[in-house]
């Protein structure tokens, strides 16, 4: 039986609020279903080849972690848009959505890239309100979906 590859992109860096816990929940499933599974990290440093996954865990943390791992993913921004182009999955959390967005400006007023990939820009604000996040998905126009940051 084939062994499913997970990457976990900055696993250490972004586990916030026990959003690891998304991973170890897919490998249970997998365990479930049968199936092997290896998880590997990567971290700000070791060099990326998302070719040999089946899936990328992209979790999100601290926005001032998100924007010090910025110039690392961005050095990757071709490849893994050409990854998501040809269908693999990435699961991406929280603040790291940023990182997939054209750029994103912190509090400090600093303006960090993205890879270009969402058509979005970002910006750290200081407060959290509901009607922040209020979406309306293109695949279900009747519905609202509200989210917090």
């Amino acid at each position: 039986m084939r062994t499913v590859r997970i990457l976990n992109l900055y696993g250490e860096a972004l586990g916030l609020n026990g959003d690891e816990k998304n991973i170890t929940a897919f490998e249970q499933r997998l365990d479930e279903m049968g199936y092997d599974h290896e998880t590997v990290t990567a971290e700000v440093g070791d060099e990326i080849n998302f070719d040999g996954f089946d899936v990328v865990f992209l979790t999100h943390g601290k926005p001032h972690i998100v924007s010090a791992l910025s110039e690392h993913f961005v050095k990757y921004k071709e490849h893994i848009k050409e990854q998501i182009e040809k269908g693999k999955p990435f699961v991406v959390t929280g603040s790291a959505n940023m990182l997939l967005g054209k750029s994103f400006k912190m509090l400090d007023g600093k303006t960090y890239e993205g890879i270009g990939f969402l058509d979005c820009t970002c910006e750290e604000f200081d407060g959290l309100y509901v009607s922040d996040a209020l979406l309306v998905p293109e695949f279900a126009p009747e519905e609202k979906v509200f989210g917090v940051y």
